[in-house]
Parts: C-alpha cells; structure tokens; sequence
C-alpha cells in the first residue's frame, strides 16, 4: 500500500493496519486513502481507543495527532 515519501503504512489481510510518520512534520496528507475493505470498527492497539474507519479514509484521519497508528480489525 504505497503511501509516499514521508509515511510507510502496511495492512496485513484485513486484520491489522500500521502507519507511521517518517519525518517531522509529516501529515500523510498526500491523497491516500485506505482500500474499501478496510472500512469498519478497529482498535488502537497502543491506546485502547475504538474506531468506525469510512471507507476512503485518508491517511491523515488514520494517523491522528500523533503521526501513528497501530490497529487490530474488531469483531
């Protein structure tokens, strides 16, 4: 799943999905968005937080404020 320079973003089957910031400042804003499938209720796995993913987020909405992500598919 090609993110661009500045994020590396991996989804494993529809189960996991990983996404980090490379360099300061970056935002993952560069017109990514998830694949359909990967829409849905997921859970941070750092943080405990749940999330409802639309389909077409954007990598921005992924990342948050902190330039991360680590999810687990729920249910």
């Amino acid at each position: 799943m090609p993110a661009g320079d500045d994020v590396v973003a991996f989804l494993r089957e529809d189960a996991v999905l990983v996404a980090v910031t490379v360099r300061d400042g970056a935002t993952g804003a560069g017109g990514w968005e998830l694949p359909p499938a990967a829409a849905g209720r997921w859970r941070d796995v750092l943080g405990g937080e749940e999330y409802e993913l639309p389909d077409g987020a954007t990598l921005g909405g992924v990342l948050g404020p902190d330039g991360r992500a680590l999810l687990e598919r729920v249910g």
